[in-house]
């Protein structure tokens, strides 16, 4: 898409069309969660745009840049964001797909811990650039005090499958990657931060006894700070209607339940892409 570009004789990025074409499928993808939409943020663009041509230059994902590599920018997204002079909370999802920028963001999207980010509530910031096969998105600003669940309620035609990493940081596909279902994530700002979090979770098919499935949240995982998923251990059942009951409890002091169903499309057909190396 001649995506992004450095201007002569200057250190200024400039983000392209890409920018926009991301802020439209993110909007899309919010809409569907009956969220407002992102407003496009020039300098989070400009950030984004340039950590891309770091992992593509490089050729691979992470959060981290190495200054010994080339296209250094900054090593963290605290110090890229003071260089761009990126104020309050942010969040950077970063995705890669052999196939195209656009699977590398729906990758971002199937991805719990990036869905999170990319779905909490408010009226918040945005910006994206992508470089060859690399993606990056940058969501900013202080969420509002507002649950929401995805897939959203009674949603159908929903993925049976996903390609996680060992440590369910993110999408990989590969040798070292687990073939889950497709998981179920409730975002929670509430909960940022507090002591005591006890959270239970199932998910069934009409009928069926409950999955097995993984649970994740800020009392396990370092990935999470705001949000619950639940994630089953096997694919779901093609053309299926499930049901996700969620009980979150913390510190004594405040509580939150909620049960929500979705209804799985036709059962995937696995494919593979090239693995890339993560640093992080």
């Amino acid at each position: 898409m001649g995506l992004v570009q450095l201007v002569a004789l200057s250190t200024v990025w400039v983000a392209g069309e890409d920018s926009q074409h991301f802020l439209g499928m993110a909007n899309d993808f919010r809409r569907r969660h009956g969220l407002a939409e992102l407003k496009l943020a020039q300098s989070m663009s400009q950030m984004a745009a340039s950590h891309a041509r770091f992992m593509s230059s490089n050729n691979f994902l992470t959060h981290i840049q190495d200054p010994t590599m080339p296209n250094f920018v900054g090593r963290t997204l605290a110090d890229r964001a003071e260089k761009f002079q990126c104020e309050g909370p942010l969040g950077e999802l970063v995705g890669y797909s052999s196939r195209s920028v656009d699977d590398a963001f729906y990758s971002i999207c199937d991805s719990p811990v990036h869905r999170a980010k990319l779905l909490r509530p408010g009226s918040l910031s945005f910006g994206a650039g992508s470089e060859a096969e690399f993606v990056c998105v940058i969501v900013g600003g202080t969420p509002l005090d507002q649950p929401v669940v995805s897939p959203p309620k009674d949603s159908t035609n929903v993925k049976t499958q996903w390609s996680s990493a060992k440590d369910f940081a993110g999408t990989q596909s590969g040798p070292d990657s687990l073939l889950c279902g497709y998981p179920a994530v409730c975002v929670l700002p509430a909960i940022t931060g507090v002591d005591g979090l006890n959270v239970k979770a199932t998910m069934a098919s009409e009928g069926k006894p409950g999955l097995d499935v993984k649970v994740l949240g800020p009392h396990n995982s370092p990935y999470f700070s705001d949000a619950v998923a639940i994630v089953p251990l096997a694919p779901l059942s093609g053309e299926t209607r499930y049901t996700v009951t969620l009980d979150v409890t913390w510190s004594g002091q405040g509580a939150y339940s909620t049960k929500w169903s979705f209804t799985t499309g036709k059962p995937a057909t696995t494919t593979t892409t090239k693995k890339k190396r993560k640093l992080d």
